[in-house]
């Protein structure tokens, strides 16, 4: 009540005092690619409240000058790891993340595969491909694909079929009881906004490339957005 009393006569100007300041938490924070665009916002309106009581405290003389600097360190420390753990949460649960998730996964798994643009089982890691050492006659063995095709890869690139590709996923993702929360034509805007499209040549932020004699309309993502090493695995469901 103490406190509410004090800071009743400041709230006239208080808002706008507060709201011209650029804080050093608003700056650390918004440098950081992965926090949501209203994250720095948050924080440093929560550091400016917790300015506001540790002025208070001081003027109580309830806190000597070093514990409301200690106090403030700790709380600064405190809301810059849960914005930055709030961070991580939200990339998780990002749709397009999700989706190349579960591509990877499906791959990884024999339930799809890509082939390489030139045709045949790609140079470079074919078991993430959905590719498989099989047996065949004589005693030897070949790479053979599994599934269904859903794209080609090449060194400038992976190029999805889009309907295939997000036809396995979404399948994928709902028999783990968690769907891609979004339309195809959705996701291929969040996947052009979020940067993952490589180029765009034609409509609904597709391009188009030859493969052999036949012209296909794909979606063009660099091969790190889907073979990255250290993102967490999408489990598989029994």
């Amino acid at each position: 009540a103490g406190y509410v009393q004090w800071l009743a006569p400041q709230m006239k100007d208080l808002k706008a005092r507060l709201g011209s300041r650029k804080d050093k938490e608003y700056e650390e924070i918004s440098g950081e690619a992965k926090v949501h665009s209203r994250t720095p916002e948050i924080v440093t309106s929560l550091m400016q409240g917790m300015d506001m009581f540790l002025a208070f405290a001081r003027q109580q003389n309830v806190m000597s000058e070093e514990e409301a600097a200690k106090m403030r360190c700790v709380a600064h420390e405190a809301i810059l790891e849960a914005a930055r753990g709030q961070a991580s949460h939200q990339e998780s649960e990002c749709p397009c993340r999700r989706f190349l998730g579960l591509l990877a996964s499906a791959l990884a798994s024999g339930v799809c595969y890509l082939e390489k643009r030139s045709g045949g089982v790609p140079d470079s890691i074919p078991d993430s491909c959905g590719w498989r050492s099989t047996p065949v006659p004589g005693g030897s063995e070949e790479m053979r694909p599994q599934g269904t095709r859903i794209g080609w890869l090449d060194p400038q690139g992976v190029y999805l079929l889009p309907d295939a590709a997000f036809g396995v996923a979404q399948r994928l993702g709902s028999a783990q009881g968690y769907s891609i929360p979004l339309g195809i034509r959705d996701l291929q805007k969040r996947l052009r906004d979020e940067k993952f499209l490589v180029s765009i040549g034609g409509t609904n932020n597709t391009t188009r490339i030859n493969v052999g004699q036949i012209r296909q309309r794909v979606l063009h993502l660099a091969v790190a957005s889907l073979f990255d090493v250290t993102r967490d695995p999408v489990m598989l469901p029994p």
